[in-house]
């Protein structure tokens, strides 16, 4: 059962359940966002951003072996990519990113 913060019919809650990836990732994912998280724009890259996140950019951390999950809104996403790729960039090394559990090799 997810925790909703956002009101949402159950058609509704399907459908944005279908934005996410079927496996872990998508259902931690999808419950941030359904829990209605706050975009981390302001956080990870110095936005004045209050919006509630729409997305989370995914990418895992190799020292750790631990994948991370920012919630975002959607103009702030590519900043947020921009700003963590810069960070893994002084380390020499580049991540992979996915969105809301997709994508990420």
């Amino acid at each position: 059962m997810v925790e909703l913060a956002r009101r949402m019919s159950l058609s509704e809650l399907k459908g944005l359940r279908k934005q996410f990836g079927p496996g872990q990732a998508g259902k931690s994912a999808f419950r941030l966002i359904a829990k209605g998280a706050a975009c981390e724009g302001n956080k990870i890259a110095g936005n004045e951003c209050n919006s509630l996140a729409m997305v989370t950019v995914d990418f895992d951390v190799p020292r750790v072996n631990a994948l991370e999950q920012i919630p975002s809104c959607i103009p702030c996403q590519g900043i947020i990519m921009t700003r963590i790729a810069r960070d893994f960039a002084r380390e020499n090394s580049s991540p992979s990113f996915g969105v809301n559990g997709l994508g990420r090799t």
